[in-house]
């Protein structure tokens, strides 16, 4: 676990923690160099999804992310520039732990687990993070679709969040035929 002070005027530490890897970690880390996952990196299809995403959201941004290893690469992104973060610091490490295999963050400063992650105490201060668990082939979670703001976002839209779950399914047909 990290400590992170708070760049606030309160005296308060915040914490936050990294995913924890899941049980089948080796399977789902093989899953995603057989995927050829990697290789989709840059697809105009992919960009095109991330904006849907965005779009169905209602966020400033969005990602198609891979995680693989101790890194979090960004196959596509819409809103801001992606480059690759470490998996310690990655939401979508979080996602892809999820037992729903979905996360719905209105306020990433409101929720513990999280209100101490340097994405939200530093830039881009991230402040929303809706993300649906993208899955490879086999089945192993590899990576995730997510839609992320700097203000707070309510998804009180059951359809919102089917859409968003449709949406990864499109990004897994595309991955899979990589």
């Amino acid at each position: 676990m990290d400590v992170v002070e708070s760049p606030s005027e309160r005296s308060e530490v915040l914490f936050y923690s990294a995913a924890s890897r899941p049980e089948d970690e080796a399977a789902r880390q093989n899953a995603v160099l057989t995927s050829g996952a990697l290789r989709c990196r840059g697809d105009e299809r992919l960009f095109a999804l991330a904006q849907k995403a965005a779009a169905t959201v209602g966020t400033s941004m969005a990602a198609i992310s891979v995680i693989e290893g101790d890194a979090h690469h960004f196959l596509a992104t819409a809103g801001f520039e992606g480059q690759n973060l470490p998996r310690s610091i990655s939401l979508c490490a979080h996602t892809i732990q999820s037992a729903a295999g979905s996360l719905w963050i209105s306020d990433l400063v409101a929720d513990q687990r999280f209100a101490g992650n340097p994405l939200v105490l530093s830039a881009p201060y991230l402040r929303s993070y809706a993300g649906v668990a993208v899955r490879g082939p086999e089945g192993h979670r590899i990576g995730a679709l997510c839609a992320l703001d700097v203000e707070t976002i309510t998804i009180q839209s059951g359809r919102a969040r089917s859409d968003l779950i449709g949406l990864a399914g499109a990004v897994e047909a595309i991955l899979a035929a990589a």
